[in-house]
């Protein structure tokens, strides 16, 4: 395949690469309608109203996972926070359960700047639904770096019910499942009109690289040693093949490749 325009993402040590058949021109607006835009699923394209939907799940998802690449490289923290009977919410309400949310984020910050010198609670979270008593009961799954915290002491915190915490020392990267696991949530129709997905304010964001400087960092990187993980195509009619290539690179490079693209 002959390549006419590229895109680079990089998210710490894994950079995600597209391939476009045909030329992109920057500032265009791009139709994605069922008539014009086919991706290679199996999904109901034609009706509109259900592609719309999956396609901004599947936006939402892809972002998801190049956040969690970019700000969780060596270990991680995976949180699930439930809502008891007891808690005087509505806890089939999304809406209403969100302000707990974010009530519980405030509090855990006024912790940690009391017990853990201001530590930066950074997190990416999912709302997840579980049959209760015939019920759609809502929580919440969290992707995060935070100090030890002991159990019931971030159950506290949270004042709402349920809290489990499991250590991962290994990066996301290297445990797809979690990727996974976060995603389902977010195709769930459920959402529809809320965020499908809660980052905290203080992410790391992928780096982006278009056209020239795409090639031009591409060139450079052929020097150094990479790991290929996944390269597959799919077809658009609006810029023919594209492939999309998803490559890690060592954990040294990093540093070298961010000095890279701020020169």
């Amino acid at each position: 395949m002959e390549t006419i325009y590229t895109k680079v993402r990089i998210c710490g040590n894994v950079i995600e690469v597209s391939h476009f058949e045909k030329p992109i021109i920057v500032g265009q607006a791009v139709k994605r309608s069922g008539s014009n835009y086919k991706r290679l699923t199996n999904w109901n394209v034609d009706n509109p109203k259900v592609k719309n939907r999956k396609d901004t799940a599947l936006k939402a998802s892809h972002r998801m996972r190049q956040l969690i690449f970019t700000n969780f490289q060596k270990s991680y923290t995976f949180i699930t926070l439930t809502f008891n009977e007891e808690c005087n919410l509505d806890i089939t309400s999304i809406k209403e359960c969100n302000k707990a949310f974010s009530n519980f984020r405030k509090r855990l910050n006024h912790y940690l700047s009391k017990h853990h010198d201001g530590f930066a609670f950074k997190y990416i979270a999912v709302t997840e639904f579980q049959e209760r008593n015939g019920r759609d009961a809502v929580h919440y799954h969290l992707v995060t770096e935070l100090p030890y915290i002991k159990n019931e002491v971030l159950q506290k915190i949270w004042g709402n019910g349920m809290v489990d915490i499991k250590k991962h020392h290994k990066p996301p990267l290297e445990d797809e499942r979690i990727i996974q696991y976060m995603k389902k949530g977010i195709y769930d129709d459920r959402l529809d009109g809320h965020r499908k997905f809660l980052p905290s304010q203080n992410l790391l964001q992928p780096i982006s690289l278009d056209g020239d400087k795409a090639e031009t960092f591409l060139s450079y990187l052929e020097e150094h040693e990479y790991q290929m993980l996944k390269s597959e195509p799919y077809e658009s009619m609006q810029y023919g093949t594209i492939r999309n290539e998803t490559l890690k690179l060592d954990n040294h490079l990093i540093k070298e490749i961010l000095y890279y693209e701020e020169n």
